[in-house]
């Protein structure tokens, strides 16, 4: 008979490893085996991965992949709620080394996009993120930099104005005078240390410079072009697709000097 703690672990979060440690202290309990329980955003050969990351520092602690009739089963009642914070972006719910593989391998971005954004704003980043993959694809270049970059460009974008406004005032206050509505390409990098942890900077980089278009990196360059011609957008944008995939720079260059055109047009502002 051995114990068993059954659980999603979609992801497995510090609360869960705390409980199945708490196991070790009741009488002729000596080690406890996790088991990754149904279906997941993850598929339980990665949720299995997740779980071997964040016991490593543990003794008494291991998986498995079954249950005898004879074994005693656990579950921690709020397991699936606090596993459903981290996919909508707490990422600090989870250890340190199992936070560590989810930002390496961008699991639950797509999730946390979804959460954070409107379902119109989430179906932009999902193109956002597949044509931004296709360009870097064209130019030899990082293609999961680029998909994350592109789902998580516009992560803040429904933050409220007054929130918003805070951070700018605190962090970037020569951006008052422009408008609000590129402050969440700077929100956005702020949001996405303090939930999920310690992105990639160029990816961070790429994010707060998607509204100017002022980034001098190719992945900057992508993400700008690919957030003005990705599919769902209602102009054609054919001619600036395929210069994109033979010219980053020139592309980019282009893309600016049409954005500027549009808001002279329809806002009357030189830019």
């Amino acid at each position: 008979m051995k114990t068993v703690l059954v659980a999603p672990f979609d992801p497995v979060t510090t609360k869960e490893i705390e409980y199945a440690r708490s196991l070790l202290k009741k009488k002729d309990i000596s080690t406890v085996y996790l088991l990754p329980w149904g279906k997941g955003v993850l598929s339980v050969t990665q949720r299995t991965k997740l779980l071997k990351a964040a016991i490593m520092p543990y003794g008494h602690l291991e998986t498995t992949t079954s249950i005898n009739r004879e074994d005693q089963v656990y579950c921690m009642d709020d397991a699936e709620d606090e596993e459903e914070r981290v996919r909508s972006g707490d990422f600090f719910l989870v250890p340190k080394q199992v936070r560590r593989i989810l930002l390496e391998e961008g699991y639950y971005f797509e999730e946390v996009a979804r959460a954070q954004c409107k379902p119109k704003r989430f179906l932009h980043s999902l193109s956002v993120a597949k044509m931004a993959v296709m360009l870097a694809h064209a130019h030899h270049l990082d293609e999961k930099k680029a998909w994350k970059a592109g789902i998580l460009h516009d992560v803040t974008k429904a933050m409220p104005d007054k929130e918003a406004e805070a951070i700018i005032k605190r962090d970037k206050p020569e951006w008052l005078s422009i408008s609000n509505k590129v402050w969440h390409s700077y929100t956005a990098c702020v949001w996405i240390r303090s939930h999920l942890g310690p992105v990639d900077e160029d990816i961070l980089k790429a994010i707060e410079h998607h509204t100017l278009g002022d980034g001098k990196t190719d992945l900057d360059r992508i993400l700008y072009i690919a957030d003005k011609i990705e599919p769902t957008r209602d102009y054609d944008v054919s001619y600036e697709t395929e210069l994109a995939m033979r010219d980053l720079k020139k592309a980019a260059e282009l893309v600016l000097e049409e954005s500027k055109a549009y808001i002279l047009e329809t806002e009357g502002k030189h830019v």
